[in-house]
């Protein structure tokens, strides 16, 4: 009897030792450990799960059916979505006179919050703050600087000190639909001392094609590949590089190194069939500014929203790994976000 006691109490201890070695397991060898466990069961019960796992297998299909239609309708909607976007550059660069205006909505209870939350706030710092805000002219044209500060509110790990001069000429961001399914991020400069270039581009190219090595893992449309302006840099304005002076003893010598800036978004990133991680952040950036920096730049302005590109629970993101003022360009671990508009699954194997 107390054998087989001994015999219990071993097993219930090597049970719990599993459990405790599962929730630690990589995602790959706890994937394969339930795979191993559903090979055990009984071959009827094995036949109704291949018959649940076709049943997916035809979900799976019409899932990418109905983001391949949703492409057209975007595609539909663009004139309507643009005309909107044209009067609200108008409005942020002054080219338009807008009379006093009331809102079309109702107005929630946040401010009465907000005043409630600034009481226990340090004033002394806060009014440091608003010196910014209050340094705009009462006459001025439009509003300064509306972009440069929607881009340090939704990817402020980004913006570089050194870049802020030349994102304060930045007059418009647009984001246009091509019929291949792919999509570019249009970024209109005003006259400056940096670039010549009055408009830098990011084209993101996705598909929405099953990949048949690993159709479980399908989570709607994949950019795969993204091309981006070539900078025409003026001499000595390069912001991706900097110019170190080394004495040593009676020699100077100099280097150019990298450094890390906004302009690096701007760098092609060609196709893998498996992403590394600088991939995956560029794709996941893209498409948070096609889903949400430009249709609601206005409300990440005034504070409505606060998320970050990097907010999602769905996104796993060293930050550890973000580049340091002297770094090259970006890179950090990222898996895969998705967005209420269902983001891009940035973990691509194959085009299709």
């Amino acid at each position: 009897m107390s054998a087989n006691k001994n015999k219990e109490h071993v097993f219930e201890v090597d049970k719990e030792a599993v459990k405790q070695v599962f929730d630690v397991m990589p995602t790959l060898y706890r994937r394969l450990y339930i795979n191993e466990k559903i090979s055990f069961l009984p071959i009827a019960v094995q036949n109704k799960i291949v018959a649940l796992k076709n049943l997916q297998y035809k979900q799976i299909e019409v899932e990418a059916e109905f983001y391949n239609d949703l492409q057209q309708l975007e595609l539909q909607f663009e004139k309507q979505f643009k005309a909107l976007y044209d009067e609200r550059s108008k409005i942020i660069n002054g080219l338009i006179k807008v009379p006093k205006t009331t809102p079309n909505w109702i107005e929630s209870g946040d401010k009465k919050i907000g005043k409630q939350l600034l009481e226990r706030f340090d004033m002394e710092s806060f009014a440091k703050i608003l010196k910014k805000f209050n340094s705009v002219p009462k006459k001025c044209k439009g509003i300064p600087g509306f972009w440069s500060t929607v881009l340090r509110i939704t990817i402020p790990e980004f913006i570089q000190k050194h870049d802020e001069p030349v994102l304060k000429k930045l007059t418009d961001i647009s984001i246009h639909y091509d019929a291949d399914r792919s999509f570019t991020i249009q970024f209109h400069f005003d006259k400056n001392s940096f670039f010549p270039n009055a408009i830098l581009t990011k084209k993101y190219f996705q598909t929405v094609t099953v990949d048949e090595d690993y159709p479980f893992y399908y989570e709607g449309p994949v950019i795969y590949k993204s091309e981006g302006s070539v900078i025409q840099w003026n001499a000595n304005k390069n912001l991706t590089i900097k110019t170190i002076v080394k004495k040593k003893k009676k020699q100077i010598t100099s280097i150019v190194v990298r450094r890390a800036s906004f302009f690096d978004f701007f760098n092609s990133k060609e196709e893998f069939k498996h992403i590394n991680s600088s991939l995956a952040v560029d794709f996941i950036i893209g498409d948070f500014f096609r889903t949400h920096i430009v249709p609601k730049a206005i409300l990440f302005y005034t504070g409505e929203l606060v998320e970050k590109w990097d907010d999602s629970d769905d996104n796993d993101i060293d930050m550890g790994m973000m580049p340091t003022e002297d770094e090259g360009a970006v890179g950090v671990q990222a898996e895969k976000s998705n967005t209420s508009k269902k983001k891009p699954n940035p973990n691509p194997r194959t085009k299709k």
